[in-house]
């Protein structure tokens, strides 16, 4: 990503979990707010500044409807959260809201057609073990994803073709795609 790259420029992240990039944007000299739907993950981000030194402003809210005004940030940042959105085209449509103009977004997503996906998820869980027969796809995908013991919660999971991500990030002037994460 080039957390340094960004330094002097507003920065919001949607999902920043523990703050981790969060903070290599703040380290590097961005200006820094996060926006998460959960409000652990505000604490630790908050704690974790506090312990750091850094600043930033946290907003419990919602990537589908993103409670900032239009224009407001040059960098838009949602790393491994907008496949668990379940509007996730709204999401897209709102990070383009917020956007300056000649503003840069950077989000990650599952990609459908990895090897991760394939030969993990569909061929080892999926068929060797079994689990497409047990549980179905979509709740094969979501225990991809780590849950408290005991939770019955079911994440939303979407992995997503290159050509659903240039369908989705149409409306924006430069697409680039890249696929950077690959599992053996």
């Amino acid at each position: 990503v080039q957390f340094e790259g960004f330094a002097g420029k507003e920065v919001l992240e949607i999902g920043p979990g523990l703050g981790t990039d969060h903070a290599q944007f703040a380290r590097g000299g961005a200006r820094m707010f996060a926006l998460d739907l959960t409000r652990r993950h505000l604490e630790l981000t908050a704690r974790r500044f506090e312990l750091e030194g850094l600043r930033t402003r946290l907003v419990r809210g919602d990537a589908e409807r993103v409670p900032m005004a239009d224009a407001s940030f040059d960098v838009v940042y949602a790393y491994g959260v907008l496949h668990h959105t379940p509007a996730t085209r709204q999401a897209v449509d709102e990070i383009r809201r917020v956007l300056r103009p000649g503003g840069t977004a950077i989000v990650g997503l599952y990609h459908r057609h990895s090897a991760f996906h394939w030969i993990y998820t569909v061929l080892w869980r999926g068929i060797r073990l079994g689990e497409l027969r047990r549980k179905g796809y979509v709740r094969m995908l979501s225990d991809i994803e780590y849950r408290s013991a005991g939770s019955e919660a079911v994440p939303l999971v979407k992995v997503l073709s290159r050509r659903e991500c240039r369908r989705l990030f149409g409306a924006f002037g430069d697409v680039r795609l890249r696929t950077d994460h690959v599992e053996p």
